[in-house]
Formats: C-alpha cells, sequence, structure tokens
C-alpha cells in the first residue's frame, strides 16, 4: 500500500513538508550510496503527487543532483562556481548556496505536483 493510499483510506491529505523531507533524505541516501536506485524510486516515488508519477526518475535524478550541489556549496566541496560562475558580489558563496537552494526547492516542487 503506498503512502496515498494510506492517506486516502483515512481521508486525510499528505503533508507537503513530510513528503519534502523524504525526498530530500531518500534522494541524500541514493547519491551517497546507502540505498540503491530501485529502493530510492520506491521510497520517493510513494511521496510523489500522482500528476508527476509520468515521468517521475528523470525529476528525481534532477532534484538529488541539485541537492547534492546545494550541500555540497553549503559544506565547501563544491565551488560556488559551479552553480554560477557569473555570481557577483562580495559574498559570492553564500549567493550561490541561496541560489542552489532555490533550484532544489524548485525541483522538489515539480516532484510534489507543483509548478517550477
Amino acid at each position: 500500500m503506498t503512502v496515498q493510499e494510506i492517506a486516502d483510506a483515512i481521508h486525510a491529505p499528505i503533508d507537503p513538508a513530510c513528503a519534502a523531507v523524504v525526498l530530500e533524505n531518500t534522494a541524500v541516501a541514493w547519491k551517497s550510496g546507502e540505498i540503491d536506485q530501485d529502493t530510492a524510486a520506491t521510497i520517493a516515488h510513494a511521496w510523489v503527487h500522482d500528476d508527476s508519477r509520468a515521468g517521475f526518475w528523470p525529476l528525481f535524478e534532477e532534484y538529488a543532483a541539485l541537492v547534492e550541489l546545494r550541500d555540497g556549496v553549503n559544506d565547501g566541496r563544491v565551488d560556488w562556481r559551479e552553480v554560477d560562475p557569473e555570481i557577483t558580489g562580495w559574498d559570492p558563496s553564500t549567493t550561490a548556496y541561496e541560489v542552489a537552494c532555490q533550484m532544489a526547492g524548485d525541483a522538489a516542487r515539480a516532484l510534489l505536483g507543483g509548478q517550477r
């Protein structure tokens, strides 16, 4: 039984904030090799909006890459130029992190049935 089927059975909507946390944790675990692609797909797919299921895996791969980019910029593993080499200002790392956060958030909303 999927998460949506359980929610439907008890007449409760899936909490988008909870779904976002599950997607992020699944993306991090998959990119780090803690879980395989089939496991990641099964977990994450259970939380996505019904309308987004057709193109689910490519969206999830993109989202996982953006989460990895965001986290890498945040902890210094990834140079800010990998987000946007044309960023200017006194603190390009912070700006790049903010841009990467927005990009990952947009991808999460696309997975959860929202618009980019």
